[in-house]
């Protein structure tokens, strides 16, 4: 596991080291995530967009035969409310 020690500069901004974009493809004006864990924040590369996602889920039970009760755009909606609501 790598570590890295940085300082929170005065706008408390933090610089990501060029390791870690370099190995999680974050380039500059790439979205990511802050979330609260157990053991502190964690940053992390932003998520495919959450429709797209839905749709090859949904593609695929679609294949496989099984019923779908929800559409992707209905969830995709509720996923974007809560994102906004969540400053994100």
């Amino acid at each position: 596991m790598v570590r890295f020690r940085i300082k929170l500069g005065p706008k408390g901004q933090v610089v990501i080291p060029k390791v870690f974009r370099d190995e999680y493809k974050m380039m500059p004006g790439s979205d990511v995530v802050l979330e609260e864990g157990q053991e502190g924040v964690l940053v992390r590369k932003r998520d495919k967009d959450p429709f797209d996602v839905l749709t090859r889920i949904r593609e695929e039970l679609k294949r496989k035969g099984k019923k779908i009760k929800v559409a992707p755009h209905e969830i995709y909606s509720q996923f974007k409310k809560r994102e906004e609501k969540a400053g994100i």
